[in-house]
């Protein structure tokens, strides 16, 4: 999960870096559609990697208790 997490984040900051060098050396203005978008974009995916590892996790942990309360249930029958 944090592997994820921390390539989207080079990600964001390897696209800052080269809207700033462009900035920097007068190719772009300072505030653009385009750069408005990608800084979205990269939130939006950074969200987006987010949820579906948290719903992830969720459903294990969630099968997780189901077979842990099956397990009590059948060593009760066994008695």
């Amino acid at each position: 999960m944090v592997v994820i997490v921390l390539g989207s984040t080079r990600c964001a900051v390897a696209t800052e870096a080269v809207r700033s060098y462009l900035v920097g050396m007068g190719e772009l203005p300072v505030h653009t559609l385009y750069h408005s978008l990608a800084v979205f974009g990269e939130v939006l995916k950074l969200i987006i990697i987010n949820m579906i590892i948290i719903i992830g996790f969720s459903v294990l942990f969630i099968q997780r208790l189901r077979e842990l309360r099956w397990d009590r249930k059948v060593a009760k029958q066994k008695r």
